[in-house]
C-alpha cells in the first residue's frame, strides 16, 4: 500500500525519484526502495512444509532486481542428534539468521568445483 500511494502521489506531481528524493531530503536509493512490490501472506495463507529436520513458511517476497524471500524457520526436535545441512541455495543468495529461541550452530558453505 505505501510503495503503490508513493509512486502514485509522485507520478501524479511528475516528479522524478531524484526531484522527490531532493525536495524531500530521503536519499533516492531510500525511496526507490519504498516503491518496491511487496506480497504479503497473512499467517491463515500459509503453510509450513517440512525440510528433513526443520520447517519453514513464507512470510513474504519482495520483487526487485532479484528476489528477497522472509521465511519463518522452527528446527524439529531431532532425537539422534544428527542434524546436518540443509540444501544449497542457488549462487548468489544472502542469508540472514536471527535466533528467537534456542541455539543454531551454523557454518558457511564450502566452495565445490568440479
Amino acid at each position: 500500500m505505501v510503495a503503490r500511494n508513493v509512486r502514485l502521489l509522485r507520478e501524479q506531481r511528475g516528479l522524478s525519484l531524484a526531484e522527490l528524493a531532493r525536495q524531500s531530503g530521503l536519499a533516492k536509493q531510500t525511496l526507490s526502495n519504498l516503491e518496491q512490490v511487496m506480497t504479503v501472506q497473512r499467517r491463515d495463507e500459509v503453510v509450513w512444509q517440512r525440510h528433513g529436520t526443520y520447517e519453514s513458511r513464507l512470510l513474504d517476497s519482495v520483487y526487485d532486481s532479484g528476489v528477497i524471500e522472509n521465511c519463518l524457520v522452527r528446527v524439529c526436535d531431532d532425537p539422534a542428534g544428527a542434524g546436518g545441512p540443509s540444501e544449497p541455495h542457488p549462487v548468489g543468495t544472502l542469508e540472514h539468521l536471527y535466533v528467537i529461541s534456542g541455539t543454531v550452530r551454523w557454518a558457511p558453505p564450502t566452495a565445490r568445483w568440479n
